[in-house]
């Protein structure tokens, strides 16, 4: 089964708990969106779970209808591992 770097949102949530940092305790970072995604040329078994990229808004999200794709980080810098993607984008 070859997989495509593009799917179907299927599950979306946000991260709400974020660090804080120990010296200043600020809390740092935004809350982040994270999507469960079923792969093009998978099955409904094959899910990937990965970060949304930001400021997206999440109540226009369609389950089972909002198209993504994959941002990769460069060729170079990859290491063949699911941190290789950034991110994933909507697409259509």
């Amino acid at each position: 089964m070859k997989l495509r770097d593009t799917g179907v949102i299927v599950q979306c949530f946000l991260i709400s708990d974020r660090e804080i940092d120990r010296v200043t305790k600020k809390v740092v970072g935004d809350p982040n969106p994270n999507v469960f995604i079923r792969l093009d040329g998978g099955d409904e078994f094959t899910l990937l779970g990965h970060l949304l990229e930001e400021g997206v808004d999440l109540s226009k999200i369609q389950l089972g209808k909002t198209r993504v794709q994959a941002v990769w980080t460069p060729k170079e810098e990859r290491l063949g591992r699911i941190r290789d993607i950034k991110y994933f984008r909507i697409i259509e």
